[in-house]
């Protein structure tokens, strides 16, 4: 029934043996993954560092007490992977792409020496046409433009920090919008 720990997380420990034989074998994540539910998913190595060429076609579910974890995911397409999910797992694929969003900000900016504040009770933020957005993007692009700034300025996790420590209901739109924006 894949009851059990939900957690669409992927440690990368996992091992396996296959049925009826009593050869290990170690799961590793797929290298180029584009899709999130290779978050849920990882596929077969003998050797901890490549795929398995007699199993390339297949992935592996390694969230925690899945009893169908091998499942076909032949030319690296992801639907059975995602039904499997559906029908297993539900809200594990949320999950996990929340697990990683959440990760991939506390590291982005871990690396700058800056921690996350993660508050329980969420800000809410301006409204796109609300006098003080429109004020805080004007002086933003002006900044921008003053100091001949890149736009990708805008996306670094040290200053979206730095925004949201000044003003937690600022809205950063991305540098494209920016860049859109900066004659107006």
């Amino acid at each position: 029934d894949g009851s059990g720990d939900q957690s669409g997380r992927c440690d990368g420990s996992a091992t396996g043996t296959k049925r009826g034989s009593s050869s290990k074998f170690s799961l590793i994540k797929k290298k180029n993954a584009r899709s999130n539910v290779w978050l849920c998913f990882k596929q077969r190595s003998n050797n901890g560092k490549d795929v398995d060429p007699k199993y390339a076609n297949f992935a592996y579910c390694c969230i925690e007490g899945c009893k169908e974890n091998q499942v076909c995911a032949k030319q690296g397409t992801t639907t059975n992977m995602t039904h499997h999910l559906a029908t297993k797992h539900p809200g594990a694929l949320e999950e996990a792409v929340k697990e990683r969003h959440n990760a991939d900000k506390s590291s982005g900016l871990m690396k700058y020496g800056i921690t996350v504040n993660q508050s329980s009770d969420p800000v809410p933020i301006y409204s796109r046409h609300s006098l003080p957005q429109k004020e805080r993007e004007r002086s933003l692009r002006e900044l921008i433009a003053k100091y001949n700034l890149p736009f990708s300025f805008v996306s670094h996790p040290a200053f979206i920090n730095f925004a949201h420590t000044l003003d937690p209901r600022f809205s950063i739109m991305s540098r494209q919008t920016y860049t859109r924006r900066l004659n107006d």
